[in-house]
């Protein structure tokens, strides 16, 4: 069997990707599979990420976030103090008990997120997003190699900015239009 990660065919997914990282053909199956994620992460994740930067400009309002700016850097400590307290739940995924587990890792600091939105509107993700991936940061930067850790910065940059808005603006459009009905 040929184990020279070189002359090992490419699958279609590693042949995209290689065309951002060159370097993906040099790699083992089990370290290629990890950067081709990683670059086709980033590469689908940005445009969405891009869309949600945009709609996020037009549902902005500035006026209430002036008139609340005092919330803002409670907001803001609170975010990044529950996000330091990481919670672990584990559960049995079997019928009876048949060993197979799962586990879920997470922490409180959407509360404050989802909260700040409905209390203050989407606009605050402005601030919201920008302390949250400067948490993700400090994580990224001890990834020891440059390349690795510029495209695992990238995937987690584009997953962070578009998860951490758009189910947040989703949701608040659902509840401005829904809301005037209840009125």
């Amino acid at each position: 069997m040929n184990h020279n990660p070189e002359t090992q065919p490419l699958d279609p997914f590693a042949r995209l990707a290689s065309t951002f990282r060159r370097d993906i053909p040099t790699f083992r199956a089990e370290a290629r599979i990890n950067r081709v994620n990683d670059v086709l992460c980033a590469l689908i994740s940005l445009p969405l990420a891009i869309a949600v930067v945009i709609w996020l400009v037009r549902v902005s309002d500035w006026t209430l976030i002036l008139q609340n700016w005092h919330l803002l850097p409670l907001v803001i400590a609170l975010i990044v103090l529950l996000s330091r307290w990481n919670f672990l739940l584990i559960t049995d995924l079997g019928a009876r008990g048949g060993g197979i587990y799962g586990n879920v890792n997470s922490s409180l600091d959407s509360v404050i997120r989802w909260s700040a939105v409905f209390v203050l509107g989407p606009t605050v993700l402005w601030f919201v997003v920008p302390v949250e991936l400067g948490l993700l940061a400090m994580h990224i930067l001890k990834i020891p190699a440059a390349a690795d850790r510029n495209w695992r910065l990238a995937q987690s940059f584009t997953l962070t900015i578009a998860g951490l808005t758009l189910a947040p603006l989703v949701a608040f459009s659902a509840y401005t239009a829904i809301y005037p009905m209840f009125i």
